[in-house]
């Protein structure tokens, strides 16, 4: 018979899945198929009717709908010898899925994983409910404004010693700064003093050359302190043959 085939065809396929039949005589789709992911969850129910007629009956569709409503099945498919003349394998005609035979083993792939998928969007935005009701409940919780309140602070703390401490750092560099301008001033000072005394067997220092143009600015700086110093030295020789 077509619904025995059936059934073997949908057990072969799908191991997971749990199998009824419908016993002849009662009211009722030929086979029950409750989809199980991974032989455990429940994902949904697919009813299987099965015709081996010359003719298709359009009132077919009625009885599986109202089957699908008493089993409260997701899908409900008809898999017969004859099919409409509108149908080319298989088609959907008023929320019936309607198959040739051939072609059984493959749509019920399809409307499977379509139960599996759908099951797990469902679970996926359950649980992202229950994740979000309980984020709500926390963030309303003492417990919460206590740790913000300690974050925040521990910030602020944070922020005020880095501010003081860049402050008693940015004084001891400008005091250092005024140190090494002095050390430096007086040190081409001196140099000055004994180029003045010595003249050209003075030996040279390269840092207290002029700069040439693309010297940085660090060197000009050298150098300024050098003709500075020339000019003092100058002034000083002059006071002393006066």
């Amino acid at each position: 018979m077509l619904e025995q085939d059936l059934r073997q065809i949908l057990e072969h396929e799908f191991r997971d899945d749990d199998f009824e039949d419908v016993p002849s005589g009662q009211p009722g789709s030929d086979v029950i198929q409750r989809v199980k992911l991974a032989g455990v969850a429940d994902c949904g129910l697919i009813i299987w009717e099965s015709k081996n007629t010359k003719n298709w009956s359009d009132g077919w569709l009625a009885k599986v709908r109202k089957d699908q409503r008493d089993n409260n099945a997701d899908l409900a498919v008809i898999v017969s010898t004859s099919l409409p003349k509108s149908v080319y394998g298989f088609d959907r005609i008023d929320g019936v899925w309607v198959t040739a035979r051939r072609h059984a083993a493959a749509l019920a792939k399809a409307l499977r994983q379509a139960l599996i998928d759908n099951r797990q969007i469902r679970v996926a935005n359950e649980d992202r409910d229950a994740k979000a009701e309980r984020v709500y409940a926390y963030v309303t919780t003492k417990e919460c404004h206590q740790r913000i309140t300690a974050i925040v602070e521990a910030y602020v703390a944070m922020r005020e010693d880095l501010d003081a401490e860049m402050r008693v750092t940015q004084a001891r560099w400008a005091k250092r700064g005024k140190e090494l301008k002095g050390l430096l001033s007086g040190t081409a000072g001196l140099y000055g003093d004994l180029q003045g005394i010595v003249g050209r067997s003075m030996p040279e220092v390269s840092a207290l050359r002029l700069p040439a143009p693309e010297t940085d600015a660090c060197a000009a700086e050298v150098s300024a302190a050098v003709q500075q110093g020339a000019r003092e030295n100058l002034a000083h020789w002059k006071d002393r043959t006066l």
